[in-house]
C-alpha cells in the first residue's frame, strides 16, 4: 500500500491518472441488513460520512500536533488567521497591532506544555468535529470485518466501483489509502495544512492493518449532526458492482435484499457458502 502523500490529493488529470491506477477497481462496505440506517446504503443508494469522534479508536483522526520547535513565523501566521476571523471589519494595521501586542503572550502559552495538551483535546475535538469519513475496504472475504462490522456474518458487504469514488475528487477534497504504522508521531506544526490534514485522517495503527482501509473524507463549514443530510452522498444505480450476502444471513433478508437490487444494472449477487 503506497504512503505517497501526493497522489492523495489530486486537481490535474496527471495526477488523477497516477492515482487511480493503485486504486482497487472495486472497494466494499460492510453492513449489517438489521440496522436501519445500514440499509440506506442499497434502499436509497447512501453512503454515510461518520463523525470521527464515534470511531472505535480513541486515537483516529486525533494526533496531536508538535508545537515545540514552532517558528515566530508561524506563530504570527497563525494569530493573523485568528484575528481576521475574529474581527472582519479590522483593516491590515488594526490586525497587525493586535498580533504585535500578543506575539509574546502567544509564545508563552506555546512553551506550556499542560496548556498546551488541554487546548489540543479541546481543538481537536472541535475540528474532527467538521469532518465526514467514509471507511471502505479492499478485502470483500476478511473474516473479522465480517464479524467486526456485517453483524457476524448475518449482514452483507457492498461492492462500489472506483469510478464513483474518483469522481467524488471535486467535492470530497481526500481520498486514498490508510496507511498503517507501529508508531505514529505528533503532527509537525510547520508543515502544510494539506500534509498535516492527510498525516491526521490517514494514520493509524498496526493493529488495524486488517481492515485495509481507503477513506473518502469530506470538510464541513459548520458542524453536522448524525441524521444531517450533508452527511450522506448519492451513488447512482451504475456504481453497484457486488453485494455479498454473510454465510448467516437469513433467507427473509436475502428475499428483501434480491428485490432491492433488481434495480442495480451492472451488479452481481454472491452468497457465502
Amino acid at each position: 500500500m503506497t504512503d505517497n502523500l501526493d497522489i492523495l490529493v489530486f486537481n490535474k488529470l496527471d495526477n488523477l491518472i497516477k492515482f487511480s491506477n493503485n486504486v482497487p477497481h472495486t472497494l466494499y462496505k460492510f453492513r449489517n441488513w438489521d440496522n436501519e440506517l445500514h440499509k440506506t446504503i442499497i434502499t436509497e443508494n447512501k453512503l454515510y460520512l461518520a463523525n470521527p469522534i464515534t470511531f472505535e479508536d480513541g486515537f483516529d483522526c486525533r494526533i496531536p500536533n508538535n508545537y515545540k520547535n514552532i517558528s515566530e513565523i508561524h506563530i504570527i501566521e497563525n494569530l493573523t488567521h485568528l484575528y481576521v476571523k475574529q474581527h472582519p471589519s479590522y483593516n491590515e494595521k488594526a490586525i497587525e497591532k493586535l498580533v504585535k501586542d500578543d506575539i509574546e503572550k502567544a509564545k508563552n502559552i506555546y512553551r506550556d506544555e499542560e496548556a498546551l495538551k488541554k487546548f489540543q483535546e479541546k481543538s481537536l475535538i472541535d475540528v474532527i468535529d467538521h469532518y465526514g469519513i467514509l471507511s471502505l475496504t479492499t478485502d470483500k472475504k476478511n473474516d473479522k470485518m465480517w464479524e467486526e462490522y456485517a453483524g457476524n456474518y448475518k449482514g452483507f458487504c457492498v461492492g462500489i466501483d472506483q469510478s464513483f469514488l474518483l469522481e467524488q475528487h471535486n467535492n470530497i477534497g481526500q481520498f486514498g489509502p490508510v496507511k498503517y504504522l507501529e508508531k505514529i508521531k505528533e503532527i509537525n506544526i510547520e508543515k502544510s495544512l494539506v500534509y498535516r490534514s492527510i498525516e491526521r485522517f490517514y494514520s493509524k495503527y498496526t493493529k488495524y492493518e486488517f481492515e485495509k482501509e481507503f477513506r473518502l473524507v469530506k470538510t464541513f463549514f459548520e458542524k453536522k449532526d448524525s441524521s444531517d443530510p450533508e452527511r450522506f452522498i448519492s451513488v447512482d444505480n451504475k456504481y453497484y458492482k457486488e453485494i455479498i450476502l454473510g454465510k448467516c444471513m437469513n433467507e427473509k433478508n436475502k428475499s428483501e435484499i434480491r428485490a432491492i437490487a433488481k434495480k442495480f444494472p451492472n451488479l452481481t449477487i454472491i452468497e457465502q457458502v
